[in-house]
């Protein structure tokens, strides 16, 4: 009769041992803080924009304040190299292959002209330059890789990759600061903080060599005022010659 009772009894703490077990399996376990400063890295004065290469491996941050770019490598944290570019380094965009930064500065030397600088990755060196008149702010490449899209002062500026050179001017009165592209390559989106806008631009419009007014600017108008006058005019004068001429005969 004990040697029963005994029995059931370490089968009775054994099933309260597992019902406890489960049960506690079954708790919200704890969780791990996330989003957390993890490290803190010193670079140069004022960083504004970042970028971050496509295989993780490096950051590449703009020092407003410094006229420099810093390199970050992503597995110790630490500035591994330093691009001097022009006054007041803004915007900053990785190309998809990882092969280039694109960063938009001051033109020190010419008030109201903007540079792009085209920085390598494989030797954070500055492989080109290219001159814009306007100020700049944000820029952005295209997932294929084809084309930068810089945000200017009333315009945006497209840039080719492949010829690193300006292949159209977009009118934008609106004065875009920042700047990304969907997904899919289709469509370009600019903010407007003068007037709390957005702007949408079709990269496939876009995209052509030349010079597109997203809308007319004042200048604009008045040209085709002008030429409308004239025409309106030429029309006006024919008509009373011919006239004049029916009159005659």
């Amino acid at each position: 009769m004990k040697h029963g009772t005994s029995k059931t009894l370490r089968v009775g703490c054994l099933l309260i041992v597992i019902f406890l077990f489960g049960a506690f399996a079954l708790l919200p376990q704890p969780v791990q803080a996330k989003n957390t400063i993890t490290a803190t890295v010193p670079v140069g004065n004022a960083p504004e924009g970042v970028a971050v290469t496509p295989n993780g491996t490096y950051a590449y941050v703009t020092n407003y304040g410094s006229g420099s770019v810093s390199v970050i490598s992503t597995a110790t944290n630490t500035v591994t190299a330093n691009v001097n570019v022009g006054e007041y380094p803004g915007g900053v965009a990785v190309t998809p292959n990882g092969e280039y930064a694109y960063v938009t500065a001051d033109d020190d030397t010419d008030y109201g002209s903007d540079t792009v600088w085209v920085i390598s990755t494989s030797t954070n060196m500055v492989w080109a330059t290219i001159p814009i008149e306007a100020d700049l702010y944000g820029v952005v490449v295209t997932p294929n890789g084809a084309y930068a899209y810089v945000a200017c002062d009333g315009s945006v500026s497209v840039i080719s990759t492949a010829t690193n050179t300006v292949t159209r001017t977009i009118t934008d009165e609106e004065s875009p600061d920042d700047v990304v592209v969907s997904p899919n390559g289709e469509f370009a989106y600019f903010t407007n903080s003068y007037n709390g806008t957005v702007s949408v631009i079709s990269t496939a419009t876009a995209a052509a060599t030349g010079t597109n007014g997203a809308r007319f600017s004042e200048d604009d108008w008045s040209i085709l005022i002008i030429v409308i006058v004239i025409v309106l005019f030429a029309i006006t004068v024919a008509w009373f010659r011919r006239r004049k001429k029916t009159k005659v005969g």
